[in-house]
């Protein structure tokens, strides 16, 4: 098996690897990595592509045949396995090793599963697994990586940020990889900003319109406990197109921080946030935050198709409970 960090990954794709295997709990972190081996794939004549939305009832018959069958309209196919679940039944683990067992130089397979336990990454089918595999563990970013992680996504939108931008951009989103990329994304497409560099000063009235009625600003007036507002905002969001499964991504983790503080741990939180996270401590105590946790996997089923149900409906009764 080789394992390797999530900045590791574009380094990796022009190896003769078949199978990567992108496993977290942070789902814009995978996101992001899952889109750089799709555009690999793409360009290197994988142009087919085939996705597979796996549960605990999943029938692996039609990933065999997939394996086993020539296509009839590219040479190469392009797999991707989607573990909705996140624990692995006999089935599942007898399935993969098959799956491995089959692939040839025409076929690229990902994976994408939540975070692989310690333990399990110790078990013989795990190993057996990944004997042929990238396994890509995505972890979230550490506040002392976070300035870092800003260079390298501003690189990736073609940006160039002075380092007190970049300072400055870490103090805005706070630690947020999904507000800063946001940021990003809407600085990349205007035109002025094309070949220059962005100082503090430019990206301060760059930043104050895009930290409006975004994700960022949702998740903060979620951990206010005021209903109303919240559902407003949640219509906003929806109204921007935003995607739900994002949408349950920031709340959880933010509730996973507050159930970490619950428990006695004590997870870095970003200065200009800490009265926030206090205050909102009172307002989620640990048995709300046990609650919430689970109906927001339920939602993330919901958006995946494996149980029927409206997700956006269900993100407002979860906000008014």
């Amino acid at each position: 098996m080789m394992k390797i960090n999530n900045e590791q990954l574009p380094q990796q794709l022009n190896k003769s690897h078949q199978c990567f295997w992108l496993a977290s709990d942070e789902v814009f972190l995978q996101q992001i990595s899952a889109d750089l081996i799709r555009a690999h794939a793409k360009q290197s004549g994988f142009s087919e592509r085939i996705v597979f939305q796996i549960d605990a009832q999943f029938n692996w018959a039609d990933v065999m045949q997939t394996l086993s069958t020539q296509s009839l309209f590219s040479d190469k196919q392009f797999i991707e396995l989607r573990f909705i679940q996140d624990k692995f039944n006999d089935t599942d683990r007898k399935a993969l090793q098959a799956c491995i067992e089959k692939l040839c130089p025409d076929i690229l397979l990902m994976i994408l599963s939540h975070k692989i336990e310690a333990q399990t990454q110790k078990a013989k089918w795990f190993e057996e697994v990944t004997k042929k595999t990238c396994f890509v563990p995505i972890w979230p970013i550490a506040h002392t990586q976070y300035l870092t992680w800003l260079k390298n996504r501003s690189v990736y939108y073609q940006l160039h940020i002075d380092q007190a931008g970049l300072q400055l951009l870490a103090k805005k989103t706070q630690g947020n990889v999904l507000a800063a990329d946001q940021i990003l994304q809407q600085l990349s497409v205007i035109p002025a900003q094309a070949g220059i560099q962005i100082t503090a000063e430019m990206l301060a009235d760059l930043t104050h319109d895009a930290m409006q009625s975004d994700l960022f600003t949702f998740v903060d007036i979620f951990l206010t406990a005021q209903s109303a507002p919240t559902i407003k905002h949640l219509d906003i969001l929806k109204t921007q197109g935003v995607e739900p499964i994002l949408i349950i991504w920031a709340l959880a983790r933010e509730l996973r921080t507050l159930n970490s503080m619950h428990l006695g741990e004590r997870p870095y939180i970003w200065p200009s946030r800490q009265t926030l996270i206090q205050q909102a401590l009172k307002h989620f105590p640990l048995q709300k935050i046990q609650k919430l946790i689970p109906q927001l996997a339920t939602i993330d089923l919901y958006i995946k198709g494996a149980k029927p149900g409206d997700p956006w409906l269900a993100l407002e009764r979860l906000i008014l409970c």
